[in-house]
């Protein structure tokens, strides 16, 4: 049997068909293999910058734990602050609180209260007015409240009096010195690996 110039027959056009809808599934396939891909590296990167943002804000201001109270010198500037011996820091496993000077982010500036604490799933920073150090924080009236991460699975904290002493899951400023020498927060999320947080507050001094 001959075939006839110019033409194909019915087996030679379903093969073809055949062959380019493998090569579009091939290429469909491919393509949401890497759309999926691409999905796990911008989760991936946006995790990691999430637990570089809220580990710095968090270092930043408790390393910066305000010890003491008073009247603001030198023209009301954080460098010009008396410091009293006076304090006020109070923690426990699952929250704590403190002062430390805000230097104008989100329109606060000055020394405030803030808290961290545990809602859920939630894990927040609060911040309210600092009066005196004879105040204590009233944070019914607070005048924000920052989200810092979603998807909490686990908060530990824990402190430390001195530097060679045992790690304590409470800590008040009242009872056992103006500050402890080091803070550790433990972080825990979903389906994400948080290292410990250790910070030492600059203006701990030990206790006489």
């Amino acid at each position: 049997m001959t075939r006839r110039n110019g033409g194909f027959t019915l087996v030679e056009v379903l093969i073809s068909t055949v062959v380019l809808s493998l090569i579009m599934l091939t290429t469909l396939s491919a393509m949401r293999t890497l759309a999926k891909v691409d999905e796990k590296v911008l989760a991936t990167t946006e995790r990691v910058d999430e637990m570089r943002s809220v580990s710095s804000k968090l270092r930043s201001l408790l390393h910066q734990t305000y010890s003491g109270g008073g009247a603001a010198q030198g023209g009301g500037t954080w460098a010009g602050l008396r410091r009293m011996q006076s304090s006020y820091f109070d923690g426990d496993r699952i929250s704590m609180s403190w002062m430390a000077p805000l230097s104008g982010a989100g329109g606060l500036s000055g020394i405030h209260y803030l808290r961290l604490r545990r809602q859920g799933e939630l894990l927040y920073l609060d911040i309210t007015d600092y009066a005196s150090s004879d105040t204590e924080p009233d944070w019914g009236r607070r005048k924000a409240s920052a989200l810092l991460l979603r998807e909490l699975e686990s908060l530990e904290i824990a402190y430390r009096s001195e530097p060679t002493g045992a790690w304590q899951f409470t800590f008040d400023s009242d009872e056992g010195g103006l500050l402890p020498q080091a803070i550790r927060v433990r972080i825990r999320t979903r389906d994400r690996f948080w290292p410990d947080l250790v910070v030492a507050p600059a203006a701990y001094r030990p206790p006489n």
